[in-house]
């Protein structure tokens, strides 16, 4: 749903026109540091043989859309420090694993949802819900008036707060705890459940479904660094490579 919102252009390539996309390596990058988690947190893989598998699929990562080799080089430094941190039993929260990678299939308002939880929790106080991140959030400044850094957390809270009422429709009660794991950063972000920021990721939602469906020019979010390096889907983008740039 994010998509629609950062670039309807994209959001009519990959949904309605159907069109193939292409592997950027950013994205590689997350898929491959998810599968690694997925590994440790549900089969419980040690780290040499986390590592190893990491070292091996990194230099089969494509190369589209990463700026420099410099880039690439930095970007393997903080994979093997992350999973070097996780000798550390204590990386993550103590608590009980109930679901990784869990797909969901529900409604809101009558619309589907379907997603994929990274990692749902347990402990004494309730549900935690855990999402990987390669991106470097921050923590929540707590300051009067919000930073630029608080509002991109609440913009990527929404998605978590839409699997919060999964989790209440199958255990009966909202989550206690969610949580971003910024694996470059090694920096896990706790949040508490906020009944009003639910409601309000919901009325989103809702919101944005509706923009969808009334959409009829999907004009293009053209940004250089998000269409040059980021975009799957800028090999069929007529807007690609403007004279803007």
């Amino acid at each position: 749903m994010t998509s629609f919102h950062d670039c309807k252009y994209k959001w009519y390539l990959k949904y309605l026109y159907g069109v193939e996309e292409s592997e950027q390596f950013f994205a590689s990058y997350g898929s491959l540091m998810h599968r690694l988690l997925e590994m440790y947190l549900k089969h419980g893989t040690n780290v040499p043989t986390l590592t190893n598998m990491f070292l091996l699929e990194y230099n089969l990562l494509p190369t589209n859309g990463c700026p420099s080799e410099k880039v690439r080089a930095s970007y393997l430094k903080k994979g093997i420090s992350f999973l070097l941190a996780l000798n550390n039993n204590d990386y993550f929260p103590a608590m009980e694993i109930v679901g990784v990678e869990q797909e969901i299939n529900f409604t809101i308002d009558g619309f589907k949802f379907t997603g994929f939880i990274d990692l749902i929790g347990r402990t004494d106080e309730g549900f935690i819900i855990l999402d990987h991140k390669s991106r470097d959030l921050k923590p929540r400044s707590n300051r009067k008036k919000p930073t630029k850094s608080d509002e991109e957390l609440d913009v990527y809270l929404r998605q978590l707060y839409l699997y919060a009422t999964w989790v209440k429709d199958t255990y009966g009660e909202f989550p206690k705890k969610l949580m971003f794991n910024c694996f470059k950063k090694q920096r896990i972000i706790v949040e508490d459940f906020d009944y009003e920021k639910c409601k309000e990721a919901i009325d989103w939602y809702i919101e944005s479904i509706h923009s969808i469906i009334s959409e009829t020019k999907f004009n293009p979010s053209i940004e250089y660094f998000k269409c040059r390096n980021l975009c799957e889907c800028h090999e069929e983008c007529d807007y690609y490579g403007v004279e803007t740039w």
